[in-house]
């Protein structure tokens, strides 16, 4: 077994056994193959991005498929993605104006080119204010459709999923509008240095329509200090900590998404985060 070698299992071999023969088949990596077009219009769409999110693994080996993002520019609205396996795919496209798109499920096996309809989905308005009804700028407002990366559109185990802030937009004079969601329930998380984060969730978003009227109310939350010594008393500088929460013991996505601050100590070992939920938060030294 190997990467891009098919697997072959060899029965009734005898032991000790001379001039054993076995014939390697260097195995093709599959391609996915689509084309993007309106929902609208039925028009291909030329300038795209995709990427290929893998369900799971059919035969061989279970490797992961990279999350990145491929450029696509083509007049027909085509694209080829090289999956790292036979499996069972979903493919993601992006596109300015339109909702993120998820396909239906691609079976790696098949050469029948998936299509991909987009359309440009609905909006999220609303406002974030603090516990004195005060307007808040510069919050940071996440859709978890764009935001939860890899995780997208498919099953999470994880307590906060959203691990990026893609699609994120801030506050102004405390209003937000989430523009081009893909239609169903969306959720959002909406964050900012001074207060406890905050999540809504099942908001409904219609295509072609605007939810409003979404008020998110943020709280100072709470306080920790402290100080970071060695094993000898002596006071430890520029030692990053990171507050957790439970989220942050199941891999690195699953980490990225539980963290909910970070601070490093000062010269004499000291420390002081603020603006944590009212939640049980774990504390790990950054190696």
């Amino acid at each position: 077994r190997g990467q891009n070698v098919e697997e072959k299992i060899i029965e009734d071999v005898e032991a000790p056994s001379e001039r054993l023969e076995v014939e390697i088949v260097t195995a093709k990596k599959p391609i996915i193959k689509g084309t993007v077009i309106n929902s609208q219009t039925s028009q291909p769409i030329q300038h795209f991005r995709a990427r290929a999110r893998k369900i799971r693994t059919l035969r061989g080996a279970n490797y992961i498929q990279p999350d990145q993002w491929l450029e696509f520019d083509d007049a027909e609205g085509r694209f080829n993605i090289e999956a790292v396996g036979p499996g069972i795919y979903k493919v993601q496209i992006a596109t300015e104006g339109f909702a993120w798109t998820l396909s239906e499920n691609v079976n790696s096996d098949s050469n029948n080119p998936v299509v991909i309809k987009l359309s440009a989905g609905g909006c999220i308005k609303g406002r974030v204010i603090n516990q004195a009804g005060q307007l808040i700028n510069g919050a940071k407002v996440m859709p978890l459709s764009k935001a939860a990366g890899e995780k997208a559109g498919l099953r999470t185990c994880t307590k906060d999923p959203f691990v990026s802030e893609d699609g994120a937009v801030e506050t102004v004079d405390g209003v937000f509008e989430l523009k081009n969601l893909a239609a169903g329930n969306e959720s959002i998380k909406i964050v900012h240095p001074d207060y406890a984060y905050s999540t809504i969730s099942d908001i409904k978003v219609r295509e072609g329509r605007t939810t409003e009227g979404i008020e998110v109310v943020l709280n100072r939350g709470a306080t920790v200090e402290g100080y970071v010594f060695d094993a000898q008393g002596q006071p430890q500088p520029n030692v990053t900590l990171y507050f957790q929460n439970d989220s942050g013991y199941r891999g690195i996505t699953e980490e990225k998404a539980g963290r909910l601050a970070m601070v490093t100590t000062d010269a004499n070992g000291y420390y002081r985060v603020g603006g944590l939920p009212d939640e049980l938060c774990y504390v790990k030294r950054h190696m």
